[in-house]
């Protein structure tokens, strides 16, 4: 068993227990009340949903339906390192998870983590849309995980919906300069209003 199918058997175990925690700890350091689940949440995740297009993914949901967490299997682009290959390269995965029926906001903490190693030359970008937002991931200059957290609602009604852009393009006419983006995960937890952590 590879690291990958570890990892994937680990947060599987924890989430179906209902005992899973955040992976990673606090952002930045970040205020653990901040940090921490809704006690008394407006919603609650029924299903951990699927992703609607060639991306597989393994997802597992928490046992009180506040956590969804979603492992992909192979969302990664590559280009440089051989002749044939292409100036650049996108892949995109649109994720859905199914709420329970709701008639107030569910907000919800979004963790994306993934690594990126690319040479002078090549640019990668990820984008994260959801809850009505775009959202530019920042990334780190070479050869580094990346984690990124963003917070959004969903309104009333819908289901959480996402979509997750992936590109690397080389502006170097040298085809051996090359790149690599991988996304690992998108972690949901379902969080406090704003207004009620005051």
């Amino acid at each position: 068993m590879n690291s990958h199918q570890i990892r994937t058997a680990a947060v599987a175990i924890l989430l179906l227990s209902g005992s899973a925690i955040v992976s990673g700890g606090l952002v930045n350091g970040g205020d653990k009340k901040e940090q921490r689940r809704a006690k008394s949440p407006a919603g609650k995740f029924v299903a951990p949903g699927q992703v609607l297009n060639v991306v597989k993914t393994v997802p597992a949901l928490s046992g009180d339906g506040v956590v969804v967490t979603h492992i992909f299997e192979d969302f990664s682009v590559e280009i440089g390192g051989r002749r044939a290959s292409p100036e650049a390269d996108s892949l995109s995965a649109t994720v859905r998870s199914t709420l329970a029926a709701h008639d107030k906001p569910v907000h919800i903490r979004q963790i994306l983590e993934g690594h990126v190693d690319v040479q002078p030359g090549v640019e990668a970008v990820v984008l994260l849309q959801s809850c009505g937002k775009t959202t530019l991931v920042p990334l780190p200059k070479n050869g580094k995980e990346f984690r990124a957290e963003v917070v959004g609602a969903v309104e009333s009604g819908p289901d959480y919906l996402a979509t997750i852009c992936i590109l690397l393009q080389r502006a170097s006419r040298d085809h051996e300069v090359s790149g690599l983006l991988v996304v690992d995960s998108l972690e949901l937890t379902i969080v406090e209003a704003p207004e009620a952590r005051k």
